[in-house]
């Protein structure tokens, strides 16, 4: 039933397995040192430069690959080339760096191949990310959109109140300027017109609503905000305090992932998105002020009578995948998580994304016992996948009955080549994997991980989930996962 989705997935990988060696060794002294160094980290905003190590293969000329099980079927005797596959994975040098738990399986029938501890609970890091875009996506579809809007509200108030006035006292009309938040992760202060896919922006937003208020006649107004799309802390309480530097409080409402321009991170976005906004409007040529911090006034929930004045609306939700599993986007995940919650009908709070995630994941046949949620990023010791569901998810992405979930293996990194894995697979024993493995990382203190997809050396298709805890050495820890996968692109079966 997968054959003709899975033809076109090798097709895709086998287009893009050009890759530079030739610094190879280079590459593998200097990364060795940026991980050492703690200059190079994963599960969140890399600390050298995005595109140092990015290459762009040119992608040959090829014919349609032919894919083939790994394994016979049930009616045969299991192919011997899967035993291979065994005792390679057996002799990974340098094993020895913690607790090891994985799974590999035929793509194409879903057959188990070989495993270890595949069914135990194991801290994911940020492979749960495969497992929170597979949800919404699930839910809303590849091409829904999060829209963050500017409406205009008045209010009838008196004039002249006081103790001792009159039944007859007049009244005014008071009006505010409220931006409300819909949970684009990717709003930005500024438009990028280079940038593809093109994302929202405040100043778009501001220039829309700057033509709507001058039409009416309004050159001044009072800017509140509402960020009510998500209830509850935006805090997760299973974070400890120094992983403010990794994530922003999750909002409904920010510009720029929650961080200011000097590069931290702020405690009130959605205060700093409306303050964002009331600038760019000022720019467009109405004057604006933003409206004080009063709970009953300036964050409260727009009112019903509100007139919308303009709309922009996120990248596709396919895209935003992309990103978040490309790059490892803790933000980008958590309010993918919140949105999770208000998809399946909660309040977009922690507990009923962690909800949503258990009744979505058990609909599609992906929940377990053993699973322990507490956000979406990875980003909590707390959190346990085991092994076996990152397969099943992966596989399940590539299957012809679920269509939708298809940015999720279109957005995992390419070894050697983009994203978290561009500065990987350049130490010795791992150059088979350069092009071919297609895998989301995870890295915690002592958690490394890599779930994704490989084709074979010989045309097989096989997607696998390695995670190792209790690592004493994170950079040994990775290198034997980067072997480990190697050996899967090298096997000739």
């Amino acid at each position: 039933m997968r054959r003709g989705v899975l033809a076109g997935v090798a097709i895709l990988v086998v287009a893009g397995l050009v890759v530079s060696l030739a610094t190879g060794l280079a590459r593998t002294a200097w990364t060795a040192g940026l991980y050492r160094a703690g200059l190079l980290v994963d599960g969140g905003a890399s600390t050298v430069p995005p595109g140092m190590f990015s290459q762009t293969p040119t992608a040959p000329s090829v014919a349609p690959a032919t894919l083939k099980p790994v394994l016979g079927t049930v009616d045969d005797e299991p192919d011997p080339k899967a035993a291979t596959l065994r005792k390679l994975l057996a002799h990974v040098p340098g094993g020895n760096v913690g607790t090891i738990a994985y799974e590999v399986a035929d793509a194409l029938t879903g057959t188990v191949i070989t495993g270890q501890r595949a069914g135990t609970g194991m801290m994911p890091a940020s492979t749960l990310k495969i497992l929170t875009t597979t949800a919404l996506l699930s839910e809303l579809g590849p091409d829904a959109t999060f829209d963050t809007s500017v409406v205009e509200e008045s209010a009838a108030t008196s004039v002249g109140a006081s103790a001792s006035a009159s039944p007859t006292t007049t009244s005014a009309t008071k009006s505010r300027i409220v931006i409300i938040g819909g949970g684009d992760p990717y709003l930005e202060t500024t438009t990028d017109a280079s940038a593809y896919p093109q994302r929202a922006s405040v100043d778009e937003l501001a220039a829309a609503a700057a033509k709507a208020l001058k039409k009416a006649g309004r050159t001044s107004v009072t800017v509140d905000w509402d960020a009510s799309w998500f209830t509850g802390t935006g805090w997760n309480p299973a974070w400890p305090s120094n992983y403010r530097d990794v994530v922003s409080t999750t909002s409904s409402l920010w510009v720029d992932e929650g961080k200011l321009p000097s590069g931290a991170r702020s405690t009130q976005p959605a205060h700093d998105a409306a303050a964002a906004f009331a600038k760019a409007l000022t720019k467009h040529g109405v004057k604006a002020t933003v409206g004080k911090s009063d709970p009953g006034f300036a964050a409260s929930k727009a009112g019903q009578s509100a007139t919308e004045l303009a709309t922009v609306h996120s990248m596709p939700l396919s895209e935003i995948v992309n990103y978040v599993l490309l790059h490892s986007d803790n933000d980008g995940a958590e309010v993918l998580f919140r949105q999770l919650g208000r998809a399946v009908g909660g309040n977009g709070s922690i507990g009923s994304a962690q909800k949503a995630l258990h009744t979505v994941l058990s609909r599609l046949g992906l929940w377990d016992a053993a699973i322990k949620v507490d956000d979406g990023s990875g980003l909590s010791r707390g959190d346990r996948v085991p092994p076996a569901t990152l397969v099943k998810a992966v596989d399940l992405a590539m299957s012809e009955a679920h269509p939708e979930l298809r940015p999720v293996i279109l957005g995992l990194p390419l070894a050697g080549v983009d994203g978290s894995l561009a500065g990987r697979f350049f130490s010795s024993g791992t150059s088979a994997a350069l092009g071919e493995v297609h895998a989301k990382t995870g890295t915690l203190t002592g958690t490394h991980a890599l779930a994704g997809y490989v084709l074979t050396k010989q045309g097989s298709l096989v997607s696998f989930a390695f995670v190792v805890n209790n690592a004493g050495n994170g950079y040994d820890a990775r290198v034997w996962l980067d072997r480990a996968t190697a050996a899967l692109a090298s096997c000739g079966c």
